[in-house]
């Protein structure tokens, strides 16, 4: 009796001091939640002295402090059976000397949506941690002090053939804190003379090890994105050179908001990353991006992107446009003040060599949206939220690992942190754009706040899209009037398929499983345009092959035939047992 008493006793008194913590949380204000900063460097055990000297490499975040160690040092929480992310900074101007962040950025990109009355987005623990938890070796590449530098020196990025006035290869300068706060110089004799490229590959090559053989994933941040694009180039090439195995290759690279510039290169420069090899001057870092997501791509190694503000993840496309907007503007201007038609068509001329420029990026947009999937966040740069700052893409990225799945205007699921490495490969050339929901004021940091719809790579809706259900199938191909395979597209577990910008005329499309194949035919034509196409009702399975024959024939009886003879058992025993206690 007495022991009952307590128990009820016990359970009591944990369920009124839940109640109560849930109270109290209900009334602490949103700022008090246990999001943290992105600064660690006044928590007991962080060493400054990463400052005063030059300091770069791969650092492992540990479940008992946020100040993360240095890949090999004492004190470093790795552990080579478990999976693994890695995560990388960007352009650190005016702050590399003197700062180190986590990986979320919380209290500096909130802010926007609170001032214009939005409810704030929260998280409550530092990612890191949450990967952590999650049974991953969490990584950040840290080269804050190589990456203070301007926004046109990314090349940095891809070379160390870098030149002062005297024409002297200095390599990659740094600055360092001396020691009272103030910026400095760092020692010419310590500059790196391999690309950040390099540097960050041989990090990871050190941090894994040689016998690492678990998945693992890198995830670059801004300039960060350009970094792991090379990295991951400058690993396939080693694969392929023999150097290091397939298991050092990533399965996924992951871009947030990645700077992606018309930065032009000079005569001289060579790709420190790939033996050397001669970059025609005049080479876009983002025509660099796209060489290098084409080479990851054809390796099978899957590519997310997360795009937010343009200037930043498009910008040789904004710069461009830019100038060509001044351009037009300026002939405007000059016809409405009457001047000389000399005037005027040295205006003209001036756009006309404007324009190849303009059919550049737009041959590199496509070559960039078809490499990867991509994810436009307009609705979250939209300036009626509040807009959006380049730092808040980390926060979207990593906050989808606790978001439910959301789908776009055709069903198919976003792409997410949670992802698998299968379904973002699966994705290649899908391009989701954000749009405002009609008439909501809801925070669109959340995915489901938000609509999403399928666009090409420029971010035109796409037209003409062929559909139709096949359940029961795994794939659908579209197949041309020559047999020729066009399209492939995964069949949902709701059994649709789509078929996107499908050009006029008569097609076939075949659908597998493992053991079975079937067909149906669709025509589009050019009234068809811009409309959804379904497709007609499917012709019936075709034969089996012989070995999926066998299987149902020999295999399937089998098991019926054991599952009787247990049961048959079972109640032989039930009833002799019943009979003894009788």
């Amino acid at each position: 009796m007495k022991v009952a008493r307590i128990g009820r006793i016990g359970i009591a008194s944990v369920l009124c001091l839940t109640l109560c913590l849930a109270v109290a949380m209900a009334f602490l204000p949103a700022e008090t939640a246990a999001a943290y900063d992105s600064f660690y460097q006044q928590t007991p055990g962080f060493d400054d002295s990463v400052f005063t000297s030059l300091d770069y490499g791969l650092y492992w975040y540990g479940t008992d402090s946020p100040v993360p160690q240095k890949a090999g040092t004492e004190g470093a929480n790795f552990d080579p059976d478990k999976p693994t992310l890695i995560f990388t900074h960007g352009m650190k101007i005016a702050e590399g000397y003197g700062r180190r962040d986590l990986v979320s950025l919380w209290s500096g990109t909130n802010s926007q949506f609170k001032a214009k009355g939005y409810d704030p987005y929260m998280y409550y623990e530092q990612y890191y941690q949450v990967l952590l938890d999650m049974g991953y070796n969490v990584g950040h590449f840290y080269w804050n002090q190589l990456a203070e530098i301007s926004i046109d020196e990314d090349y940095h990025v891809w070379t160390s053939d870098i030149y002062d006035e005297d024409g002297n290869d200095i390599g990659l300068s740094y600055y360092v804190s001396n020691g009272k706060g103030n910026r400095t110089l760092g020692d010419p004799s310590k500059n790196p003379h391999s690309s950040v490229a390099v540097l960050f590959g041989e990090a990871i090559k050190e941090g894994l090890g040689a016998d690492y053989h678990q998945p693992w994933r890198l995830v670059g941040h801004s300039m960060g994105g350009q970094l792991v694009l090379a990295t991951t180039q400058n690993l396939i090439y080693q694969n392929e050179q023999g150097t290091i195995g397939d298991n050092l290759l990533p399965e996924r690279v992951s871009l947030i908001d990645p700077y992606m510039c018309n930065t032009k290169t000079v005569e001289g420069m060579r790709l420190d990353h790939m033996g050397g090899k001669v970059i025609p001057a005049g080479t876009w870092t983002a025509e660099l991006c796209a060489d290098a997501m084409e080479d990851i791509a054809a390796k099978d190694i899957a590519i997310d992107a997360y795009g937010g503000a343009v200037m930043v993840y498009r910008n040789f496309m904004a710069m461009i446009e830019t100038d060509i907007g001044a351009a037009e503007y300026q002939i405007d201007q000059a016809e409405k003040l009457g001047e000389d038609t000399e005037t005027i068509a040295r205006l003209e001329q001036n756009l006309a060599d404007l324009m190849p420029e303009r059919e550049r990026y737009t041959a590199l947009t496509r070559r960039i949206g078809n490499a990867a999937c991509w994810t436009h966040l307009d609705a979250l740069a939209d300036q009626t939220y509040g807009g959006m700052s380049h730092c808040m893409i980390i926060d979207y990225f990593f906050t989808t690992m606790y978001e439910e799945e959301q789908t776009d205007n055709y069903g198919k699921v976003l792409p997410s942190l949670n992802s698998s490495t299968d379904y973002i490969r699966s994705l290649r050339g899908y391009n989701f754009l954000q749009v405002k929901r009609e008439g909501s004021t809801e925070n669109p940091f959340y995915r489901h706040t938000t609509d999403f719809v399928r666009v090409d790579a420029l971010r035109n809706p796409i037209t003409n899209i062929v559909t139709g259900n096949a359940l029961g199938y795994t794939t659908a191909e579209l197949l041309n009037a020559d047999g020729e395979v066009v399209q492939t597209s995964s069949v949902s577990a709701g059994g649709a398929y789509y078929f996107y910008s499908v050009e006029e005329g008569d097609y076939t499309v075949r659908y597998k499983n493992a053991d079975a194949t079937a067909s149906a035919t669709v025509s589009v034509s050019a009234a068809q345009a811009g409309k959804t196409i379904s497709v007609s009702a499917i012709v019936p399975m075709e034969t089996p092959s012989g070995v999926a024959t066998l299987i149902y024939i020999l295999i399937v009886p089998a098991v019926l035939l054991i599952v009787m003879i247990v049961v048959i058992v079972i109640c032989a025993n039930a009833v002799k047992k019943a009979k003894s206690a009788a």
